[in-house]
């Protein structure tokens, strides 16, 4: 198995450095009570600490709460320059829509762990304006392709494809340039054809593959959420406000003491 496009470390990782640099650095956070946020509350607050930052308080949140009214006074008391929402779907949607209510937005920044653009189609993306979130693409990052693979699913399937998609598409590609390499669908040749990789394509301009843990890196972003009078286009719901290198946003190798094995 090769991890391809991102993974928790480069989502917490971007918008603690660059957030900490940038938004402010009292943070408070809301996580779901389940292993992703819990994993993602430790690489966020980890980043923060990196650049000075303050972690100034956290609860959380059983998955599927529809009051998040009790946490968001919870957080203006802290005072933080910025909330983090370590939650997704509805429960995002839910925390988001009490921060507007409470007038917390206004007082601070709101930074989401995972926000896609079909995300934002269902509750509008007033409720996410001048919010902020990281990822490894964007159909508006100008790499040579992007577009027009943006284009033609847009055509096929009625709606811009989030990174998710094209990272599936990059992998599929990519996969089949390395059996041509390889001149076999042989794995453990492919496997080879695979490791150490450099490549350029729509998705990642340049990516690559660490032969040392199997995880494809690339450049990171930091998107922020358009406001609706700024939106002109199907799905145009982000800007491209900063970036970090691959180095940066996913770390060395063997960040997480796994050790490759061979066949």
């Amino acid at each position: 198995m090769i991890k391809w496009g991102y993974n928790d470390y480069m989502l917490a990782t971007t918008l603690g450095l660059w957030g900490a640099d940038n938004l402010g650095k009292r943070w408070y956070t809301i996580t779901s009570d389940y292993a992703w946020g819990h994993d993602l509350l430790k690489l966020f607050t980890a980043a923060l600490q990196k650049k000075g930052g303050m972690h100034v308080g956290n609860d959380m949140v059983a998955l599927d709460t529809a009051d998040y009214s009790p946490y968001i006074l919870n957080a203006i008391k802290a005072k933080p320059d910025v909330l983090v929402l370590l939650n997704v779907g509805p429960d995002a949607v839910n925390a988001t829509k009490a921060a507007i209510e409470y007038g917390l937005k206004k007082q601070c920044k709101i930074i989401h762990a995972l926000l896609y653009e079909q995300m934002i189609q269902g509750p509008g993306v007033e409720i996410f304006s001048d919010d902020y979130v990281a990822g490894p693409w964007n159909w508006k990052v100008g790499y040579p392709g992007a577009k027009e693979f943006s284009d033609k699913f847009l055509k096929a399937y009625g709606e811009r494809p989030n990174y998710s998609a094209a990272g599936t598409y990059s992998a599929v590609w990519q996969y089949l340039e390395a059996i041509k390499r390889a001149g076999t669908t042989n794995p453990e040749a492919v496997i080879k054809a695979l490791e150490g990789h450099t490549f350029r394509d729509m998705f990642a301009n340049p990516g690559y593959i660490r032969a040392e843990e199997h995880v494809e890196v690339q450049k990171a972003y930091l998107f922020k959420v358009k406001r609706p009078e700024a939106v002109k286009e199907k799905d145009d719901y982000f800007d491209i406000v900063g970036s970090l290198s691959a180095e940066e946003a996913y770390g060395p190798p063997g960040l997480f003491g796994c050790k490759m094995k061979g066949f």
